[in-house]
C-alpha cells in the first residue's frame, strides 16, 4: 500500500454508493481480451503480443484498441473489427469461462450488507454478459458500459453516470480501479477512488486517494463505516 493516509478525511461525506471498475477490479479478463483482439487482428495480418497489448489496452475502449493498432480506419471497418472482437469474447466466455478477481465478489457483498449501493461503470460494452459469467449480474445496482456514454475514461462521464444513476452525489460515491485513467476519470467527476495493483504498479497509481495489494488489504470499516 502506498503511504498516503487511507482512512476518510475529516467531514467527507459519508460514502454511500461503492462503483467498481469491472476489467482487473472484479475479473481477470486479461487473457480473455487479448485472446479476443490477437484473433481479430491476426485475420487482418496484424499480430499481437500480451505485452503490447498490455500497454496499449488498459483501460482502454474496443475502439481506441482497434485504432491504436491498426491506426486510423473507415467507420465500417471500426465497426466490423469491434463486432468480430466481441465474438472472440463470446467464444472465449463459452469455452474457458472467466476468474473473479480474489476477495472481490466478497468485497461487494460486505459493501451491500452495510446499505451502500454498488455500480459498475467501465469502459466494456458488454459488462452484463462478463458478469453473467461470474454470476454476478444481480450483486449490483446499475451497470454503466462504454455504450451508454458519450466519452469514456479518463473522461468522468461514466463515472457521473452510475452516480446519477444511483441518486448519489459524487461526494458520497466511493471508486474502485486499477489504472490511472480510470483514477483520473473518477477524480474529474468528484469521487473519491481506491487503485489496486492488480494490472499496475503502486507508483503507476499514486493519484489514487490510496493504493491497496488486494481487496483483503482494504479497511473496509474506515471507508465504508456503518
Amino acid at each position: 500500500m502506498t503511504p498516503r493516509p487511507h482512512d476518510l478525511p475529516a467531514g467527507k461525506p459519508t460514502v454511500r454508493c461503492v462503483i467498481f471498475d469491472l476489467d482487473g477490479v472484479l475479473v481477470w479478463s486479461v487473457p480473455m481480451h487479448w485472446r479476443a483482439y490477437q484473433k481479430t487482428f491476426a485475420a487482418e495480418g496484424r499480430e499481437l503480443s500480451l505485452e503490447e497489448y498490455m500497454r496499449v489496452g488498459t483501460g482502454a475502449s474496443r475502439e481506441e484498441v482497434i485504432r491504436r493498432i491498426l491506426g486510423d480506419l473507415p467507420e465500417s471497418k471500426i465497426q466490423f473489427l469491434m463486432a468480430e472482437k466481441e465474438r472472440h469474447v463470446t467464444e472465449y466466455l463459452r469455452d474457458q469461462g472467466l476468474e473473479t478477481i480474489p476477495g472481490s465478489i466478497d468485497f461487494v457483498r460486505q459493501v451491500r450488507a452495510r446499505d451502500a449501493k454498488t455500480a459498475v461503470a467501465t469502459a466494456s460494452r458488454n459488462p452484463e454478459m462478463v458478469l453473467r459469467a461470474v454470476g454476478a449480474l444481480e450483486l449490483f445496482d446499475a451497470i454503466i458500459g462504454r455504450g451508454m456514454v458519450k466519452r469514456s475514461k479518463p473522461h468522468p462521464d461514466l463515472y457521473l453516470r452510475a452516480g446519477e444513476e444511483m441518486g448519489t452525489p459524487p461526494a458520497e460515491c466511493l471508486v474502485i480501479e486499477d489504472s490511472l485513467v480510470g483514477i483520473e476519470a473518477a477524480h474529474t467527476a468528484g469521487m473519491r477512488v481506491l487503485a489496486l495493483t492488480t494490472t499496475e504498479e503502486a507508483s503507476c497509481l499514486s493519484r489514487a486517494d490510496a493504493v491497496f495489494k488486494s481487496f483483503a488489504e482494504i479497511p473496509i470499516e474506515e471507508w465504508i463505516p456503518r
